[in-house]
């Protein structure tokens, strides 16, 4: 990533920040965009002290992303195109719980965060691109890397019960990565090669996902194996801090896969489950296996989750009536 030019939307903190400071570390130039201008300026500090050189240009740039007149605006402001867009907006702090417990504007609040956020960038950006290409006089050696790269969870390969308004903005952000993969192969030509890639995390510690573990359901909890306190989480070693787990998504969205996870085996069996229509990993061979495993394996996980969310409203009505 040297001399490159990055955005982050959603650097200001948790994996999108870390990330930001790998980059750094790797001689990009990174400019961050977040709501909150407080986050911002820590986080500027964080990535400037990781920079490969002092000339490396550290910029952060207040502004809500899933406006989309606020995307094309701030985007275009910009004094210089990135090479690489980087879609890590997102959460579920405080829109986690069932259906018929979460109310309207929280599943709102949770596509805007997920799914708008992305997208809007993601189209503002890629407009960008193909008129600098269009107005662009001089024809490239070698044609110039373009990529979007959308962080996505691995809650949109196997959603769970309490993730209603998460899992479906995760959905949408996933399908429009699936979507776009293709759609911009449109607009290769000599001077520029596009690409789309998706990173699928799954469960690391962070604010957020401490902040999560305050209003998550205890179902949520037990089908995802997250009950218990940050040190038994800890303790555990299936939960790593986001600073651990950002260099392993850089260095695999080096190497040009659609799909993106970190090393651990749940987010890849999880990938394995849902693939779909995507492309595999590499050869395809490793997710092939994965994918057989899946078909093993998988029906009994599902029959053990089923199992226990049947009749869960019910015990804890009882449980609130005995108190």
């Amino acid at each position: 990533m040297s001399g490159q030019n990055v955005f982050v939307v959603g650097g200001s903190a948790g994996l999108g920040k870390e990330m930001s400071k790998v980059l750094a570390a790797q001689g990009a130039n990174v400019t961050i965009f977040s709501r909150d201008q407080t986050r911002l300026k820590e986080a500027k500090q964080e990535i400037l002290a990781t920079r490969k050189a002092e000339t490396q240009a550290v910029v952060a740039v207040a502004a809500d992303m899933s406006k989309a007149a606020t995307a094309q605006h701030v985007l275009s402001s910009q004094p210089q195109l990135p090479d690489a867009l980087f879609c890590v907006a997102g959460g579920t702090a405080y829109e986690l719980g069932f259906l018929v417990d979460v109310e309207p504007e929280q599943l709102e609040r949770c596509m805007n965060n997920n799914y708008y956020a992305s997208l809007y960038p993601a189209q503002s950006i890629l407009k960008a691109w193909i008129k600098d290409d269009k107005n662009s006089k001089e024809t490239p050696s070698k044609p110039k890397l373009r990529k979007i790269i959308f962080v996505n969870s691995s809650a949109s390969l196997v959603p769970t019960p309490g993730y209603i308004a998460y899992s479906a903005g995760k959905c949408a952000q996933r399908a429009l990565a699936d979507t776009l993969r293709t759609e911009v192969l449109r607009y290769n030509n000599p001077k520029s090669t596009y690409a789309v890639q998706c990173v699928f995390a799954h469960n690391f510690i962070t604010p957020t996902f401490i902040e999560e573990q305050k209003h998550k359901p205890d179902l949520t909890k037990r089908l995802e194996g997250t009950t218990g306190d940050l040190a038994e989480l800890e303790k555990s070693g299936k939960f790593p801090y986001a600073a651990k787990i950002a260099p392993e998504i850089v260095a695999a969205i080096d190497k040009g896969d659609f799909a993106i996870m970190d090393g651990r085996f749940e987010p890849q069996i999880c990938w394995a489950v849902s693939i779909g229509s995507s492309p595999k990993r590499g050869l395809g061979i490793w997710d092939s296996c994965l994918a057989l495993l899946a078909c093993l394996v998988w029906p009994f996980v599902r029959w053990t989750n089923d199992r226990e969310a049947e009749g869960d409203a019910y015990r804890q009505m009882g449980k609130e009536e005995r108190k």
